[in-house]
């Protein structure tokens, strides 16, 4: 059977239990993009202020607040290791056999790590949208003729 789990490092949800612990330990700073805030109820009531809000979405149709609702997370930080050993859960539990990774901001030693994490038969898709053609970090190495 193939499975790939869907997963993207550029948000992060309000339902994520690590992010409560983040806001308690004040360290957000590193972890999260600076803003104007605004967005989903729950963001403006607990965030507050200096967050960039993302998408947001209800949960359950006859209860509108209750809703899933993103936030705006940095490249290159700890969530690096939150996301590939959430990438790792995955194979490991479910079972699947790859990951697509929508807007990523992986660097390259955080993709050789998930590659390794998938296992050899492991498959990363990426989906890129800059309004043209860009080059992959999954697909950066060193090798003749690669620009």
């Amino acid at each position: 059977m193939i499975a790939r789990i869907y997963n993207t490092m550029r948000e992060l949800s309000n339902r994520c239990r690590e992010l409560h612990a983040m806001f308690h330990l004040n360290d957000t700073q590193r972890m999260i993009v600076s803003g104007a805030g605004g967005g989903a109820d729950w963001l403006q009531e607990h965030l507050r202020h200096d967050y960039l809000a993302a998408w947001s979405n209800p949960i359950h149709h006859t209860n509108p607040a209750l809703e899933d609702a993103g936030v705006r997370v940095m490249a290159m930080s700890r969530w690096n290791n939150y996301y590939a050993q959430g990438i790792e859960q995955a194979r490991r539990e479910y079972h699947s056999s790859g990951v697509y990774l929508d807007e990523i901001a992986y660097d390259r030693v955080t993709m050789l790590r998930t590659k390794r994490l998938l296992g050899p038969a492991g498959v990363v898709d990426h989906h890129c949208h800059t309004g043209a053609h860009c080059g992959s970090c999954a697909m950066n190495c060193k090798r003749p003729g690669y620009r």
